[in-house]
Protein backbone atom coordinates (compact mmCIF):
# COMPACT_ATOMS: atom_id res chain seq x y z
CA UNK A 1 0.00 0.00 0.00
CA UNK A 2 2.54 2.34 1.02
CA UNK A 3 4.81 2.11 -2.38
CA UNK A 4 1.27 2.14 -4.34
CA UNK A 5 0.55 5.57 -2.60
CA UNK A 6 4.18 6.65 -3.55
CA UNK A 7 4.16 6.29 -6.87
CA UNK A 8 0.32 7.59 -7.25
CA UNK A 9 1.86 10.95 -5.74
CA UNK A 10 5.35 10.80 -7.70
CA UNK A 11 2.93 10.53 -11.10
CA UNK A 12 0.50 13.62 -9.20
CA UNK A 13 3.84 15.28 -9.39
CA UNK A 14 5.04 14.61 -13.28
CA UNK A 15 1.64 15.41 -14.70
CA UNK A 16 1.55 18.97 -12.21
CA UNK A 17 5.07 19.20 -13.56
CA UNK A 18 3.78 18.91 -17.14
CA UNK A 19 1.59 22.20 -18.07
CA UNK A 20 4.23 24.70 -16.08
CA UNK A 21 6.64 23.46 -17.91
CA UNK A 22 4.82 24.36 -20.96
CA UNK A 23 3.73 28.03 -19.75
CA UNK A 24 4.96 29.90 -16.96
CA UNK A 25 2.56 32.41 -17.58
CA UNK A 26 -1.23 31.35 -18.88
CA UNK A 27 -2.14 35.05 -19.85
CA UNK A 28 -1.02 35.32 -22.83
CA UNK A 29 -2.48 32.80 -24.08
CA UNK A 30 -5.78 32.81 -22.78
CA UNK A 31 -5.53 36.38 -24.34
CA UNK A 32 -4.54 34.95 -27.76
CA UNK A 33 -7.04 32.15 -28.15
CA UNK A 34 -10.12 35.03 -27.42
CA UNK A 35 -8.77 36.57 -30.76
CA UNK A 36 -10.64 35.76 -33.74
CA UNK A 37 -9.92 32.37 -35.57
CA UNK A 38 -6.84 32.57 -37.77
CA UNK A 39 -6.67 32.92 -41.47
CA UNK A 40 -5.17 30.07 -43.89
CA UNK A 41 -2.39 32.74 -44.31
CA UNK A 42 -1.42 33.02 -40.57
CA UNK A 43 -1.42 29.18 -39.85
CA UNK A 44 0.82 28.86 -42.79
CA UNK A 45 3.05 31.41 -41.72
CA UNK A 46 2.80 30.29 -37.87
CA UNK A 47 3.37 26.59 -38.74
CA UNK A 48 6.24 27.76 -41.05
CA UNK A 49 7.78 29.97 -37.75
CA UNK A 50 7.40 26.57 -35.79
CA UNK A 51 9.39 24.54 -37.71
CA UNK A 52 12.04 26.81 -38.18
CA UNK A 53 12.15 27.00 -34.52
CA UNK A 54 12.36 23.18 -34.04
CA UNK A 55 9.30 22.98 -31.43
CA UNK A 56 8.48 19.38 -32.04
CA UNK A 57 12.46 18.54 -30.85
CA UNK A 58 12.25 20.58 -28.40
CA UNK A 59 9.11 19.19 -27.08
CA UNK A 60 10.57 15.76 -26.74
CA UNK A 61 13.29 17.32 -25.26
CA UNK A 62 11.38 18.68 -22.12
CA UNK A 63 9.69 15.70 -21.98
CA UNK A 64 13.01 13.90 -21.64
CA UNK A 65 13.76 16.65 -19.28
CA UNK A 66 11.14 16.27 -17.27
CA UNK A 67 11.11 12.43 -17.07
CA UNK A 68 14.49 12.43 -15.84
CA UNK A 69 14.31 14.94 -13.19
CA UNK A 70 11.16 12.89 -11.87
CA UNK A 71 12.97 9.77 -11.75
CA UNK A 72 15.50 10.95 -10.05
CA UNK A 73 13.51 12.38 -7.54
CA UNK A 74 10.60 10.16 -7.72
CA UNK A 75 12.33 6.77 -8.12
CA UNK A 76 8.96 5.05 -8.01
CA UNK A 77 8.08 7.13 -11.79
CA UNK A 78 11.15 4.66 -13.01
CA UNK A 79 8.55 1.12 -13.08
CA UNK A 80 6.17 3.00 -14.96
CA UNK A 81 8.21 5.43 -17.55
CA UNK A 82 7.20 3.30 -20.63
CA UNK A 83 3.60 4.12 -19.82
CA UNK A 84 4.30 7.73 -19.34
CA UNK A 85 6.13 8.46 -22.43
CA UNK A 86 3.45 6.48 -24.11
CA UNK A 87 0.91 9.13 -22.74
CA UNK A 88 3.05 12.00 -23.62
CA UNK A 89 3.49 11.01 -26.98
CA UNK A 90 -0.17 10.74 -27.69
CA UNK A 91 -1.34 13.97 -25.36
CA UNK A 92 1.71 17.02 -25.33
CA UNK A 93 4.13 15.61 -28.07
CA UNK A 94 4.41 17.67 -31.49
CA UNK A 95 2.07 15.33 -33.51
CA UNK A 96 -0.58 16.24 -30.61
CA UNK A 97 -0.71 19.87 -30.07
CA UNK A 98 0.79 20.61 -33.54
CA UNK A 99 -2.79 22.33 -34.55
CA UNK A 100 -2.46 24.01 -30.96
CA UNK A 101 0.47 25.30 -31.28
CA UNK A 102 -0.14 26.83 -34.55
CA UNK A 103 -3.27 28.77 -33.63
CA UNK A 104 -1.89 30.20 -30.82
CA UNK A 105 1.37 31.41 -32.66
CA UNK A 106 -1.29 32.82 -35.70
CA UNK A 107 -3.44 34.27 -32.51
CA UNK A 108 -0.28 35.70 -31.31
CA UNK A 109 1.71 37.57 -33.79
CA UNK A 110 0.99 39.00 -37.17
CA UNK A 111 1.82 37.57 -40.51
CA UNK A 112 4.53 40.35 -40.96
CA UNK A 113 6.39 38.97 -37.33
CA UNK A 114 6.01 35.40 -37.87
CA UNK A 115 8.26 35.95 -41.35
CA UNK A 116 10.86 38.20 -39.56
CA UNK A 117 11.21 35.75 -36.71
CA UNK A 118 11.24 32.75 -39.05
CA UNK A 119 13.88 34.67 -41.32
CA UNK A 120 16.20 34.70 -38.08
CA UNK A 121 16.21 31.32 -36.96
CA UNK A 122 17.25 30.06 -40.71
CA UNK A 123 20.56 32.59 -39.82
CA UNK A 124 23.22 30.49 -38.35
CA UNK A 125 22.42 32.45 -35.08
CA UNK A 126 19.28 31.30 -35.12
CA UNK A 127 19.81 28.12 -35.86
CA UNK A 128 22.09 27.66 -33.33
CA UNK A 129 19.76 29.35 -30.91
CA UNK A 130 17.31 26.26 -32.04
CA UNK A 131 19.79 23.60 -31.42
CA UNK A 132 20.25 25.14 -28.38
CA UNK A 133 17.19 25.17 -26.37
CA UNK A 134 17.05 21.68 -25.56
CA UNK A 135 20.16 21.77 -24.00
CA UNK A 136 19.56 25.44 -22.38
CA UNK A 137 16.42 23.93 -20.67
CA UNK A 138 18.02 21.09 -19.49
CA UNK A 139 20.66 22.69 -17.65
CA UNK A 140 18.72 24.97 -16.72
CA UNK A 141 15.89 22.72 -15.02
CA UNK A 142 19.07 21.27 -13.30
CA UNK A 143 20.86 24.50 -12.11
CA UNK A 144 17.02 24.95 -10.82
CA UNK A 145 17.22 21.64 -9.27
CA UNK A 146 20.06 22.07 -7.46
CA UNK A 147 19.70 25.16 -5.80
CA UNK A 148 16.22 23.58 -4.44
CA UNK A 149 18.53 21.09 -2.93
CA UNK A 150 21.00 22.64 -1.66
CA UNK A 151 18.46 25.17 0.06
CA UNK A 152 15.93 22.76 1.06
CA UNK A 153 16.91 22.99 5.15
CA UNK A 154 16.22 26.87 4.43
CA UNK A 155 12.82 26.13 2.58
CA UNK A 156 12.01 23.84 5.69
CA UNK A 157 12.51 26.53 8.43
CA UNK A 158 10.57 28.84 6.31
CA UNK A 159 7.24 26.68 6.58
CA UNK A 160 7.84 25.93 10.16
CA UNK A 161 7.89 29.21 10.92
CA UNK A 162 4.77 30.01 8.91
CA UNK A 163 2.83 27.20 9.68
CA UNK A 164 3.40 28.01 13.65
CA UNK A 165 2.36 31.79 13.45
CA UNK A 166 -0.62 30.93 11.49
CA UNK A 167 -3.78 31.23 13.45
CA UNK A 168 -5.53 27.84 14.20
CA UNK A 169 -7.64 26.46 12.29
CA UNK A 170 -11.55 26.77 13.42
CA UNK A 171 -11.78 23.10 13.31
CA UNK A 172 -8.33 22.66 15.70
CA UNK A 173 -9.46 25.08 18.21
CA UNK A 174 -11.21 23.74 21.37
CA UNK A 175 -14.58 23.90 21.14
CA UNK A 176 -16.77 25.93 24.01
CA UNK A 177 -17.93 24.36 26.89
CA UNK A 178 -21.56 24.25 26.26
CA UNK A 179 -23.94 26.18 28.98
CA UNK A 180 -25.69 23.77 31.45
CA UNK A 181 -28.89 22.67 29.91
CA UNK A 182 -32.19 23.09 32.24
CA UNK A 183 -34.03 20.08 33.41
CA UNK A 184 -36.61 19.06 30.96
CA UNK A 185 -39.78 18.38 33.10
CA UNK A 186 -41.28 15.10 33.14
CA UNK A 187 -43.69 14.04 30.61
CA UNK A 188 -47.50 13.06 32.57
CA UNK A 189 -46.49 9.31 33.80
CA UNK A 190 -42.81 9.40 33.51
CA UNK A 191 -41.18 8.32 36.38
CA UNK A 192 -38.86 10.94 38.25
CA UNK A 193 -34.66 9.94 37.23
CA UNK A 194 -32.92 8.74 40.34
CA UNK A 195 -30.89 11.33 42.23
CA UNK A 196 -27.15 10.82 41.46
CA UNK A 197 -25.01 10.86 45.03
CA UNK A 198 -23.76 13.80 45.92
CA UNK A 199 -26.17 16.21 43.56
CA UNK A 200 -29.19 18.10 44.46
Amino acid sequence: MKRVSALALALAAVLCAAPRAAAQDPAPAQAAAARPEPTAEQRAAALELLEAIDVAGTLEASINTMMEIQMRTNPAVRSVESVMREFFRRHISWNALKGGYTDLYARTFTVDEMREMTAFYRTPAGRKLSRSMPHLMREGAALGDRAVQEHSEELRQMILEHLSTRAPLPSQQGRPAEPNQPAQPNRPGQPNPPIQPGRP
